[in-house]
Parts: C-alpha cells; sequence; structure tokens
C-alpha cells in the first residue's frame, strides 16, 4: 500500500464562514477524513499533517516555502508521494518553490487547493483533492512537483492561476499537459512529458531573506521610479512586452546598469502568457534591455522567475558565477 503525506497549509480548501460571512483559515482535522472517499481510505495509506495556525495564502511569505520544503525532506524517508494543500492565491509560488527546493527528491509532490470550501454546495474540493491523492500515489515515475486542479495535472513550476472563480483556474500555458482525468473517472498520465531530473537530492537550504520585487514596464514608465523600486532589492522579475522589450529611453538604461553593477539580477520575462521570450532578443529595443545587464532566458512563468530568484540567492548566497549559471540553466523544466 503507497503511503502518501497530506500536509495542510491552509487556503480556501478549508475555510469556514465567521460570524460576518467572510471565510477565515480553519483546522481541517475530522472533516478531512469524512470527506475522503471510502476507496482512497482503504487503497492508500494517508496521514495528514496540519499547520499549527492555518494560513490564508494571500498572506504568505517566502519563508513558508522554505520550511515546508525541509518538512518534506524531513518525513521524505517515510512517505511515497506528498499531497499539499494551500489556498489558490499563491498556490502557483508555492509548487514552483518547491520544484527548486526539492530537485532529485525523487517523489511525487502534488499541490492543490479549490475555489470553494469543503463544505460548499458544488465545490470542487473533494475532486481537486482525490485527483491529487490519485495522481501521487499512482504515479511515482513523475519524480517532479506537479499542480492538480480541475481535473488536469499540471507541472507546478510552469504553471499560473488564471480565473478567480471557475474550476479550472490554473493553466501552464507554454508547457503540455502531464495528466488528466477523461470522463470524470480515467486517469490518464503522459508519461513522455514528465521532467527527467537528477536522481541525488540537492542539499537543503535556508531563507536568506532575499528582496526579490515584481515589475511590469508601462507606457510612461519614469527612470527615477524604476530606480526607487530597485534601490533596497537583491534581485528582481521584469515583465517586459511582447517577445521581450521594454523602453529604450536612456536613463531607463542607465538604471539598469547601475543595478547589474551593483550585483541585482534581473530576470526578465513577457507580459504575455503564451510564447513570449525565446532565449534571444528579436527587437533592438529587447537587446539594449538585454545589453543592460537584463537577462533573458526563455519563457517562465512569474511564480517560477521569482521563486528560482529566490532559491538561487539562497543555495548559493555568496557565489556570484554559480547564480549566474542556475539563472541561465533548465533546473526542472521551468523554461
Amino acid at each position: 500500500m503507497i503511503s502518501v503525506l497530506v500536509i495542510y497549509m491552509g487556503g480556501t480548501l478549508g475555510m469556514q464562514a465567521d460570524a460576518q460571512g467572510h471565510l477565515v483559515p480553519q483546522p481541517l482535522g475530522n472533516r478531512f477524513w469524512k470527506a475522503l472517499p471510502k476507496d482512497l481510505m482503504t487503497s492508500l495509506d494517508i496521514h495528514l499533517h496540519e499547520y499549527s495556525q492555518p494560513i490564508d495564502s494571500a498572506s504568505l511569505h517566502p519563508e513558508a516555502w522554505f520550511s515546508l520544503a525541509h518538512l518534506i525532506r524531513e518525513y521524505a524517508s517515510q512517505y511515497q508521494a506528498f499531497v499539499v494543500i494551500q489556498g489558490t492565491d499563491t498556490l502557483a509560488y508555492t509548487g514552483s518553490a518547491l520544484a527548486f527546493l526539492l530537485q532529485g527528491l525523487g517523489k511525487p509532490v502534488i499541490v492543490t487547493g479549490s475555489q470553494q470550501p469543503l463544505e460548499t454546495r458544488g465545490t470542487d474540493a473533494l475532486a481537486n483533492l482525490t485527483h491529487a491523492l490519485r495522481w501521487a500515489a499512482h504515479n511515482q515515475s513523475m519524480c517532479e512537483v506537479g499542480l492538480a486542479f480541475g481535473g488536469k495535472l499540471l507541472r507546478a513550476c510552469a504553471s499560473t492561476k488564471v480565473s478567480a472563480r471557475q474550476h479550472d483556474a490554473f493553466a501552464s500555458p507554454n508547457v503540455p499537459l502531464l495528466g488528466e482525468v477523461l470522463a470524470g473517472e480515467r486517469y490518464v498520465f503522459y508519461a513522455e512529458r514528465a521532467w527527467r531530473p537528477q536522481t541525488i537530492l540537492i542539499p537543503a537550504c535556508d531563507y536568506q531573506q532575499a528582496q526579490v520585487v515584481r515589475l511590469s514596464v508601462f507606457p510612461g514608465m519614469r527612470a527615477t521610479w524604476l530606480q526607487k523600486a530597485l534601490e533596497d532589492v537583491d534581485a528582481g522579475v521584469l515583465e517586459l512586452y511582447g517577445s521581450g522589450n521594454g523602453p529604450c529611453d536612456a536613463e531607463i538604461l542607465s538604471v539598469l546598469v547601475q543595478a547589474q553593477q551593483a550585483g541585482k539580477w534581473l530576470l526578465a520575462r513577457s507580459q504575455t502568457w503564451y510564447e513570449g521570450l525565446t532565449g534571444c532578443p528579436q527587437y533592438a529595443t529587447g537587446k539594449a534591455w538585454q545589453d543592460a545587464g537584463v537577462l533573458m532566458p526563455a519563457q517562465m512563468t512569474v511564480e517560477a522567475a521569482l521563486t528560482k530568484l529566490h532559491w538561487v540567492l539562497a543555495y548559493y548566497p555568496t557565489d556570484r558565477e554559480k547564480q549566474a549559471q542556475a539563472l541561465a540553466s533548465v533546473l526542472c523544466g521551468e523554461i
């Protein structure tokens, strides 16, 4: 019997309404066991680990990703698979972070959540939880972090939230599905699409209090605003137009050069969901930003780009050469 540890961090799935009717985080406890289908209870060895204080994912801090990765490492020898329940607002961030932090774990880790609480009529909570457990337990060849939602299994570090209401709330715009549930009951796993990671678990690392910012270019952006935004940060995700273009204002380019000279990593991605950056700027405006020190790998989600920067700064805190190598490499299928 396959053993699965379910880690409940919080999120809508376990929330209940307060006196004013607002959803607030609550322990899951017996509600979890009462909701689980009997066939899962008898076919899998399921254990539940609850955070003592459930977290609303809108309040999640990057340090939580490192703590969660440490927790999974702690139990890695006892369980064959892991399911993480969290709120949807930052679910793709958590999934992406785990993909970097647990490289080489060699076991399925599936993150999931829901758009409605477990007890709400018509909720997607039980379906997502059931799908996540089945994906984790029956696809032992999937040695990566997946995101199960809306009947789909996605690569977590290629996923992003696309809807605040629909049950089909996540997509991986530039990476094919890893699996899907057909007709509500047939689980199809596309093994040929699975990431083939390194076979040795990388050493653990601790959160380094890195300051990583996310910025988008827009018409009328001023150099003074950009300079202020980059003043007290260690790295930044810069969301550019189209295939990687930004305003070619001399003052803006000078700010970028100064940031690069100050040791700040600036990682570009496109504001578009599909295609976007290719790794080689197509236009002179994009080349100008690249020449100013902005890294332009192939397209990543903002969740992957931001969490990759956090991981790189934590894993190689003082080695800038290795930081550069990692940022230029595909580590877990994020590109």
